[in-house]
């Protein structure tokens, strides 16, 4: 897969990130079902676990998660 084919899949498992929030997942339950579904290198693993790092802060921020 192309660097720019695999960055708009990152895109895509956000989107899917969301959705399986909306379903009722807990946010790692949905962090695990994007990991499985999406086959990312170490890497990309980590930039999608930092990306939720920054989710999870503006919710506390907005006091949404305590």
């Amino acid at each position: 897969m192309s660097k720019q084919d695999r960055a708009i899949s990152m895109e895509f498992a956000k989107l899917d990130w969301h959705n399986w929030i909306k379903k009722g997942y807990t946010w790692k339950a949905a962090r695990e079902e994007i990991e499985k579904d999406y086959e990312f290198t170490d890497e990309e693993k980590i930039k999608f676990r930092w990306w939720l790092v920054g989710i999870m802060e503006s919710y506390q921020e907005a006091g949404a998660v305590k």
